[in-house]
């Protein structure tokens, strides 16, 4: 078995997550909640969902089955199932693949919408027998 790992800094807007850990002035000010909430790629606050979405463009990769062991006002981490498009040999012919994962909610954040946890770092467990696919720069374009 491999064990891989990843870790995501997000941008907390309305939007959903998006990778930069950058707080726009606009957004940011004292949260009312000691309490962080994650952000749903629906721009909306959840605590403890039993779902989430990490890529919010296609949800080609997203968590289910999330079970929380912990929520504090500095963390939270989870165990869950990574479901994730192996894209092959296109996207939209893709197979989606389970794995088993944990995760963790970190680096809250004030914004107008309160506070939200900003990185999210998680780590996948995959057989050895798993393919997993690369696209080398020649096929870029």
């Amino acid at each position: 078995m491999k064990r891989l790992t990843s870790s995501i800094a997000v941008l907390v807007t309305a939007l959903g997550a998006i990778g930069s850990t950058v707080v726009p002035a606009s957004l940011a000010f004292s949260s009312t909640s000691p309490i962080p909430s994650a952000l749903t790629c629906a721009g909306k606050k959840a605590v403890q969902p039993t779902s989430y979405v990490l890529a919010c463009a296609d949800a080609n990769t997203y968590f289910n089955s999330v079970h929380w062991t912990s929520w504090t006002s500095r963390s939270a981490e989870a165990t869950a199932t990574l479901v994730q498009n192996n894209c092959t040999p296109t996207c939209a012919a893709g197979k989606f693949v389970k794995y088993p994962a944990t995760l963790t909610l970190s680096q809250p954040k004030s914004t107008r919408l309160g506070l939200l946890f900003s990185v999210i770092h998680y780590s996948y467990t995959v057989s050895e027998s798993t393919t997993l696919p690369l696209t080398t720069l020649s096929s870029v374009r």
